[in-house]
């Protein structure tokens, strides 16, 4: 059985009526990883890591130890009566700038409505696991936003059913002392209730809670604690009974086992279960839970280890907050590991999904339907999605329209990269889609805005040449598109010369010239602009060479079906919009609009201290550069001697961010200790302290 992708990396599956092209806007670059074989126990895999994991000490958690790019990663999906709203994590603009995207699409045909993606928040530095809910009119979404060097906080934002973002900047929803991260969202009605992680209390994790009305004002200023118990508490999670919210989550009050426990809360903002609610406190771990209400109770599902591998386990709880199957009652026990599952409600049954190790060749999505009275209608569970290496965080809903159940996922079967997957499965409990490939005209694209300059980049599913792309601007995402024109510039130095034989130049060039053997050239190189297309040279004894250059329109390519095209005509501080134009002989393929935010050109030299401090596995340190040239940081130990180089190269004026993993250039980790980096840019030099704790 095999998938379209919903994000690139965005295609939905195999639609009822003829297949569609399906795409968003995702990064070009491709990195490599390991293929991994079939193994005989569970896998470790590894992910870009949020800021908040440093802080995450869930028992079983598995802890990023690589920082990956051109990443879509956890989804979160939700339903608005017609169309649903996926959303994701996305590093397309380059680690550490993880952003948050989304995509409509129509289950019924299969159509993705914004197949570029919408670029929800793409703030400084990274926004991590985000999650969507409807409120009858618009989608919130809320994400963890580490604008703020300080610390990491709640930022939400609502999508309207068109896919247009009413809150550009996002809304700050916490912003208190210390991490906020992971959070969940529900809605009652009236008001959104937005929970999640907080450590502001320094010692332990607690749960949080704040409520924020349609319009996007918050009601509750740093929020309010739904549970602050010994230890921690992690995985919030919320629904709504049309009276009052059940909150739940991963609690270590009796450490080190992990439970779940629950409290109600009201729309005024009141927990009415201050010292919780035990869900489930079986032996062993019980965790990572998710909720929905089905009409009369709520059903909860969680990941358990209670004979020693992880299942899948449910309980209902009542409106009074009584747990009506106190023992929970297991929804798959299959070979290997189950966890992390979702579940939501089609007016008769409830379908909960997970991660399914039972191949033992990578992690699966398995699903299965659980009556109201928490019988087991699927004992063997649904496989859908067995595709080659791991399928991960999974998520679903349910599309009353069409009485189907949708189900997303974070997908590594190109073993290259994580893409969006989705699949629809039938209350019948058969899956729908069945395998297809759609051949994309546009893969992928990408942006960067960086002081006065923009990059596009972009891959393309068709062979095509430079001179067949148009790229229009606008300063509007409407409408009012016009071709920019990009300037060749001239009057470099000297780089290369030669008297005999060929060469070729391949890269981003600017300008040329010619001279006799023996003689003196001019080429310059710029590795920020691109304007020329596989610049080339060849000399004949006697003879004169020429350096010859295919101008194209301002786009070059970079490998294959990777292109990429900089205009630097622009103001720092303005937002833009960007339009690929394909002109080919069956007329005009348009991708965009793309927007991209110029942030204003720094006035002066800053170096931030790193986040976290001290750390441990990785910090981030983010610094302004006012002015184009280039920049070095480099990390020494207390006597001086140079450790590490995280950068050496030309940077534009703008806002930067570098991650350090505590280690040095030659790969071995450092011992823990006082440390120091320094930012060298022109006459300016700063250096600051970091200390590494193991």
């Amino acid at each position: 059985m095999s998938f379209e992708r919903i994000c690139p990396r965005l295609r939905f599956l195999a639609p009822r009526l003829p297949a569609r092209a399906l795409l968003c806007l995702a990064a070009v670059s491709v990195f490599a990883f390991l293929n991994l074989p079939a193994l005989a126990s569970e896998p470790e895999l590894s992910y870009p890591p949020d800021p908040m994991d440093v802080v995450k000490t869930v028992q079983g958690n598995t802890h990023p130890t690589t920082q990956g790019t051109q990443q879509q990663e956890r989804p979160a999906v939700a339903y608005d009566g017609k169309y649903c709203l996926t959303v994701w994590q996305d590093s397309r603009a380059g680690w550490p700038d993880v952003d948050i995207y989304g995509a409509r699409f129509e289950a019924f045909s299969g159509s993705v409505l914004d197949s570029f993606g919408v670029s929800i928040s793409s703030a400084a530095s990274g926004q991590y696991s985000p999650a969507v809910t409807f409120d009858g009119r618009n989608y919130l979404v809320v994400w963890s936003d580490s604008r703020d060097p300080a610390g990491s906080d709640i930022f939400g934002a609502r999508v309207d059913t068109s896919g247009t973002v009413l809150d550009h900047f996002g809304i700050p929803i916490c912003s208190a002392t210390g991490n906020q991260g992971y959070p969940e969202v529900a809605f009652d009605g009236t008001n959104y209730l937005i929970v999640w992680v907080d450590y502001r209390n320094t010692v332990d994790s607690d749960i949080y809670a704040a409520r924020m009305d349609t319009l996007g004002t918050v009601l509750d200023a740093e929020g309010f604690p739904v549970s602050t118990a010994v230890h921690d508490q992690l995985d919030p999670v919320v629904a709504f009974d049309g009276t009052n919210y059940l909150v739940a989550w991963s609690d270590h009050r009796v450490d080190p086992s992990i439970d779940v426990y629950g409290a109600r809360v009201t729309p005024s903002g009141t927990v009415l279960d201050t010292a919780g609610i035990a869900i489930s406190t079986a032996v062993n771990d019980q965790a990572y839970p998710d909720i929905v209400f089905n009409g009369t109770n709520y059903y909860v599902v969680w990941e358990d280890n209670r004979i020693g591998v992880r299942d899948i386990y449910g309980a209902r709880i009542d409106t009074s907050g009584t747990v009506r199957d106190s023992d929970g009652v297991a929804v798959s026990m299959a070979t290997s590991t189950q966890r992390s599952p979702a579940v939501t409600f089609d007016g008769k049954n409830h379908f909960a999904v997970w991660e399914d190790y039972r191949s033992l060749a990578g992690y699966d999505v398995y699903g299965a339907r659980v009556d109201t009275s928490a019988t087991l209608l699927d004992v063997t569970g649904i496989p859908v999605s067995t595709a080659v290496f791991s399928q991960r965080y999974v998520d679903v809903t349910f599309d009353s329209a069409n009485t189907d159940y949708v189900v997303v996922w974070q997908d590594r079967r190109t073993d290259v990269d994580s893409d969006i997957y989705a699949a629809r499965v039938d209350t019948s409990g058969t899956v729908i889609d069945p395998d297809g490939v759609t051949d994309l005209v546009f893969a992928s694209a990408s942006a960067r805005g960086s002081g006065g300059c923009v990059t596009l980049s972009w891959e393309m599913g068709v062979d095509a040449a430079p001179t067949s792309f148009v790229i229009e601007r606008s300063e509007a995402p409407g409408g009012g598109f016009t071709p920019i024109d990009v300037t060749i510039f001239g009057d470099f130095d000297v780089a290369s010369g030669g008297s005999g034989g060929s060469w070729e130049l391949r890269g981003s060039w600017e300008g040329g010239s010619s001279w006799e053997p023996g003689g003196s050239c001019e080429l310059g190189v710029s590795r920020e602009r691109g304007v020329l297309y596989e610049p080339g040279v060849s000399c004949e004894p006697g003879r004169s060479c020429e350096l010859g250059v295919s101008c194209e329109p301002g786009v070059s390519r970079e490998t294959g079906r990777s292109f990429y095209c900089t205009d630097c005509s622009l103001v720092a501080g303005v937002t833009y919009w960007y339009r690929i134009v394909l002109v080919g002989p069956s007329g005009r393929e348009v991708y965009g609009p793309i927007e991209v935010r110029l942030a204003p050109v720094p006035e002066a030299h800053r170096v931030h201290q790193s986040y976290p401090n001290p750390f441990n596995p990785f910090c981030t340190i983010r610094f302004e550069i006012p002015e184009p040239g280039r920049v070095a940081l480099r990390v020494f130990d207390a006597s001086g001697a140079l450790l590490r180089t995280l950068l050496n190269d030309w940077r534009e004026p703008g806002e930067y961010a570098e991650v350090w993993d505590g280690r040095g250039d030659d790969g071995r980790k450092l011992p823990s200790g006082v440390y120091f980096y320094q930012l060298e840019a022109g006459d300016f030099r700063a250096t600051r302290k970091v200390v590494l704790l193991k």
